[in-house]
């Protein structure tokens, strides 16, 4: 099996394989130009909203053209990664 998470924070998206007892991080050091992506986390007053499974929806400002549909994931169960990711954005 496999993930996709920004595991270091960078912007772009890293590879976790898992194959039986061999588990892998394969890190992407492409380093995405700054405002070229986007991290919406929900949080409330005093920390995180558990909107985990819930869709976001990116639309271009002042417009209702859809720029992207993510949903809240954990990435891989580092509340680290929690949050919709959206990638590919023009600056």
């Amino acid at each position: 099996s496999f993930a996709l998470a920004d595991y270091d924070g960078d912007g772009d998206l890293d590879l976790y394989l898992n194959q039986g007892s061999n588990v892998r991080l394969l890190r992407n050091n492409a380093n995405p130009s700054a405002g070229t992506y986007l991290k919406v986390v929900p949080t409330v007053k005093g920390g995180l909203l558990n909107a985990h499974g819930a869709t976001v929806r990116l639309y271009e400002s002042n417009s209702s053209h859809l720029l992207g549909i993510a949903m809240i994931d954990v990435g891989a169960g580092n509340f680290d990664q929690y949050g919709a990711w959206f990638y590919g954005l023009a600056p």
